[in-house]
């Protein structure tokens, strides 16, 4: 019986290592390289330090691309190309990517990224979250859209952590299919509104 018990701990260790290696490409996290909201540092095809999401890649439902033409600041910016998106509700089965930040309550904190849309339904959300990530606690969309704009567009969003809130994270998924540019991703304690400009 104690065999069996032992078994079955190490194959829940394993079901849930291999369901979050399933979830993002296998990119080198570096905290040395800093947060490359800009996309300069590049590893096997990937920006370094972003969760960037697998299932689509995997199915060839989206091209990752490091644009090198039509960056808004440094060299480089994503595009994600989306030939098809699942139906399903789990972000991380979509086209997109994600990162992760330390928050503290008591602070403001503006999030902030350019992007340019053509035929795409895409949202950017933010979820905050207990240290550990076991508890998720509060989230929002503040970008939702299936509007299309050629030129880059300024998106800002100002978050007031609660008590418990240790860290939130960002995610930028794709609904439908078309191109997504995103470029100069910042995170920043700075109070202000939330707008848009062009």
């Amino acid at each position: 019986m104690k065999m069996l018990f032992k078994l079955s701990i190490v194959t829940v260790i394993l079901v849930l290592f291999s369901n979050c290696t399933n979830k993002f490409i296998d990119n080198n996290m570096d905290d040395s390289k800093g947060f490359n909201g800009s996309f300069e540092i590049i590893n096997n095809g990937y920006p370094v330090n972003w969760l960037i999401f697998k299932p689509a890649i995997q199915k060839g439902n989206v091209n990752f691309i490091i644009d090198t033409i039509d960056a808004k600041q440094g060299k480089n910016c994503i595009l994600l190309d989306a030939k098809k998106v699942s139906g399903s509700s789990k972000a991380w089965k979509k086209p997109g990517m994600e990162n992760q930040f330390k928050i503290k309550p008591g602070v403001k904190y503006k999030l902030s990224l350019w992007l340019k849309n053509e035929n795409s339904s895409f949202y950017v959300s933010w979820i905050t979250a207990t240290k550990d990530k076991k508890r998720h606690l509060r989230s929002k969309k503040f970008i939702e859209t299936e509007i299309s704009f050629s030129t880059w567009y300024y998106f800002k969003e100002i978050i007031e952590p609660a008590e418990n809130e240790e860290l939130l994270l960002l995610d930028i998924v794709m609904d439908k299919p078309g191109k997504l540019w995103i470029d100069d991703v910042n995170f920043e304690e700075l109070i202000d509104s939330v707008q848009y400009k062009k």
